[in-house]
């Protein structure tokens, strides 16, 4: 089925919107919880839409640095939709980012949950494991997912 640009915007413009809510809340997981879950659901409606309707679309995906972390989104999206502990995909954390820039900070923020530290999924999709070992565990959740909206709005 074609996409139709009406369905792929509302469902980019949802995403865009959780994340701007996830950003505007404080740096807790409990405060994180709905618009992180919110989030990672749009995002991979959107990644699972493109990829059922645009035959090149997964294959790009993949040659893409940002497109490759997709799934490991979509594994989030499983620990945070059927895992057995849904808050566990983010860490809240204190001190740099890495990498480096400047000016420093050293404010809390939220990282993904390194994957030893997850419980294992009910149905196990290594593909989407080893991106999200790959291109997100222990790394910065709110820019990471900035830059996957980014990213679909190329699409």
């Amino acid at each position: 089925m074609p996409i139709s640009v009406d369905r792929a915007n509302r469902v980019r413009r949802a995403a865009a919107d959780a994340l701007a809510r996830l950003g505007s809340v404080p740096v807790s997981i409990d405060d994180a919880f709905a618009p992180l879950g919110e989030t990672l659901t749009w995002l991979c409606a959107a990644d699972e839409m493109f990829e059922r309707d645009e035959p090149s679309y997964a294959g790009n995906r993949e040659l893409d640095s940002i497109g490759r972390t997709l799934r490991g989104l979509r594994y989030a999206r499983n620990q945070t939709v059927h895992g057995t502990t849904v808050t566990s995909v983010a860490t809240r954390v204190q001190g740099a980012s890495f990498p480096m820039s400047l000016p420093m900070s050293f404010r809390e923020r939220l990282i993904w949950t390194p994957q030893k530290d997850l419980p294992p999924v009910p149905q196990p999709r290594p593909a989407q494991e080893a991106a999200y070992a790959n291109y997100l565990a222990s790394r910065d959740v709110v820019p990471s997912l900035h830059a996957a909206v980014a990213y679909l709005a190329t699409i």
